[in-house]
């Protein structure tokens, strides 16, 4: 017996066999949802990577700062580094860094493309023999959605030893 195209098409309209219209279109929007939830899922993730990489790189820039400043003779030095000593009270010596692969942040005045970490060292008044200076070192600059993203360590050293903390 041969059955022929249109005898099978009739068949397959009689039996109801296929999917309708509405079937499909339920399909379709099934399928788009999931596929939005995925790219947003997606685009969520990039954007957090961004932004712990941007944190590493300011946070490693930091404790870099931090350990200089530390690392500075307190006293008698004779390489012209010994800052800290010749602070009188209250003064305050200030600088500022780079970071390398951070933008700076909006609102930063000196216009340098990578100029990101600013310091201050600071002799603290009334200290015992005024041997105890505060550091503090921040890293400001322009986060993945253009708002400033700020990450500060703040420290003392005193001519017994140092101690920071990190936020």
């Amino acid at each position: 017996m041969v059955v022929s195209f249109e005898d099978q098409q009739m068949k397959t309209i009689k039996t109801g066999a296929g999917f309708s219209l509405v079937e499909l279109m339920v399909a379709v929007a099934v399928l788009s949802i999931g596929l939005i939830t995925v790219i947003t899922a997606i685009l969520a993730s990039i954007q957090l990577e961004r932004q712990s990489r941007e944190l590493t790189m300011a946070k490693n820039a930091s404790e870099l700062q931090m350990q200089f400043l530390r690392g500075l003779p307190y006293s008698g030095a004779t390489d012209g580094n010994d800052i800290i000593a010749h602070l009188g009270a209250n003064a305050t010596w200030s600088g500022d860094f780079a970071v390398n692969g951070l933008r700076p942040a909006p609102n930063d005045t000196d216009g340098s493309p990578t100029i990101c970490g600013w310091f201050s060292v600071t002799k603290r008044a009334g200290s015992v023999n005024n041997n105890l200076v505060d550091i503090t070192v921040r890293v400001q600059w322009r986060g993945g959605r253009g708002g400033p993203q700020i990450y500060e360590m703040v420290g003392m050293k005193s001519d017994r030893g140092t101690r920071y903390q990190a936020p």
